[in-house]
């Protein structure tokens, strides 16, 4: 094959490539992700229920969840209906707009960030306008500190996917001694 033909190829390739890329840039829709409780702290041994809700029909939600410092863990993929994966159990209804995710008897190493990314369904004639003029690649996730001991909270970018900020999970061992106990 000739280095004319290579070039003619690769550009081929490259305006493809640019062009699906720009085709999910401009996708980005104004969905909103909400997730409830924004913070949450239980004892040892309870059972807390993380809700995502979501403001527009979507085609599949996912769970992640970050240790302080850490990378982004990937827990669940769920179009619809329900998974389990250990003590872990994720619910989503996406006609409902929303999902869960619920944690059995939680541990103190069940502590982290956890984060819901909705993936919003689009048609080229609901959401698809091409009117966004910041074209680029997302940046890669960003951590911020609030400073002293609160928790690392990352917002997340991504072309396809809109992510909610984050909810804190704080799970506390008091040993024997409960201070809230009756």
């Amino acid at each position: 094959m000739s280095w004319s033909a290579k070039q003619s190829i690769t550009k081929r390739l490259l305006v493809t490539v640019l062009g699906l890329l720009c085709i999910q840039v401009c996708c980005v829709t104004g969905m909103e992700v909400e997730q409830r409780p924004l913070v949450e702290s239980v004892l040892e041994g309870a059972s807390p229920t993380l809700q995502c809700n979501f403001s527009t029909s979507a085609t599949s939600v996912q769970w992640f969840r970050q240790d302080p410092g850490g990378h982004l863990v990937h827990l669940f993929y769920i179009p619809s209906g329900t998974k389990h994966n250990g003590r872990l159990n994720s619910t989503t209804v996406t006609k409902e707009r929303h999902s869960s995710l619920y944690i059995f008897s939680s541990q103190t190493t069940d502590s982290a960030i956890y984060f819901c990314a909705v993936k919003p369904h689009c048609s080229i004639d609901t959401c698809c306008r091409c009117t966004n003029s910041q074209l680029g690649l997302a940046p890669p996730p960003a951590t911020s500190r609030s400073g002293g001991h609160d928790p690392a909270i990352a917002w997340l970018t991504t072309p396809w996917l809109s992510w909610s900020p984050s909810l804190v999970l704080q799970i506390w061992d008091f040993g024997p001694y409960r201070p809230f106990s009756t």
